[in-house]
């Protein structure tokens, strides 16, 4: 792994850092969601495989709105350029 990268998140993946198997609010983080999110939607008292699971399964609001909008935009350009 590079340095301030991380591979895909998907879920049942275990990735270790410094020697040790990161936990499931570790990979809550590296999707975006900090720890009073967590705290803030009750994940705390998750057990860590399905924390995992969520991470491996689940995007922020932020990515999906980028998504949308990315799309729309697309979906304009390509009228235009069929009109």
């Amino acid at each position: 792994m590079r340095k301030h990268q991380c591979p895909c998140v998907v879920p049942g993946a275990k990735f270790a850092w410094r020697g040790q198997i990161l936990k499931g609010a570790h990979f809550l983080a590296l999707q975006g969601l900090s720890p009073a999110d967590v705290q803030r939607h009750g994940l705390h008292n998750v057990p860590c495989r399905l924390q995992r699971s969520f991470a491996g399964n689940a995007f922020t609001a932020t990515v999906c709105g980028s998504v949308l909008l990315a799309c729309v935009l697309a979906a304009e350009t390509q009228e235009e350029e069929e009109g």
